[in-house]
């Protein structure tokens, strides 16, 4: 589980691979605040790409800087962060003739997740910001990163069994609902919340 997550639900969430894999190798954690620009210019950018080479050593304890920065949600890992801003469609510019993602590919998109969703299953989806998801799901708006919280969004809440991804601390079980957020201009998902009945 990447630590764009807050403790208390990370057993909970799992973030799309686009974002994940950027925030767990980069060991990236971003905000919007005036601090983030300062607090990356801590951190010894050198140390840190050496050590994530390594893979087996604790980064956090050892790059001067990266604790302090972590701790600040601020931007650890510049060349992650640039590389993340490049690739990931969440953080790309919206431009004109955007084909935004409609409410059935939402819809059908969200039935995948678990093989025993079907057409029949209730399933409720709203359009709405990021912010506003932030919101409904009680989430403090931090934990998305640098991604705009005015983007539009679809969250879609799926009434099916599921199983859930697990953790080292807690096996799969079974949920009786799940909830996706998709960006709607880049058709991305970046949250699945298995368990949360968000919607319905």
């Amino acid at each position: 589980m990447t630590r764009a997550w807050p403790r208390s639900t990370r057993a909970r969430f799992q973030a799309s691979a686009v974002l994940a894999a950027a925030f767990v190798v980069a060991l990236a954690l971003s905000s919007s605040g005036p601090s983030s620009a300062s607090a990356s210019s801590t951190v010894d950018q050198a140390a840190l790409q050496a050590c994530i080479a390594q893979r087996t050593v604790n980064c956090e304890q050892t790059v001067p800087g990266l604790s302090k920065c972590m701790a600040q949600r601020a931007i650890c890992n510049e060349a992650a962060y640039a590389e993340l801003r490049a690739q990931s469609g969440p953080l790309q510019p919206i431009r004109t003739g955007t084909d935004f993602m409609t409410r059935e590919e939402a819809v059908q998109r969200s039935l995948l997740v678990s093989s025993a969703a079907t057409a029949s299953s209730p399933v409720f989806a709203e359009s709405m910001t990021l912010g506003e998801v932030a919101k409904r799901m009680h989430l403090d708006p931090a934990e998305f990163g640098p991604i705009d919280l005015n983007r539009m969004m679809w969250l879609v809440t799926v009434h099916a069994p599921v199983m859930t991804m697990g953790s080292p601390r807690r096996p799969p079980s079974l949920v009786a609902a799940f909830t996706v957020v998709y960006d709607a201009a880049s058709h991305t998902g970046i949250l699945t919340c298995y368990g949360c009945a968000t919607l319905g």
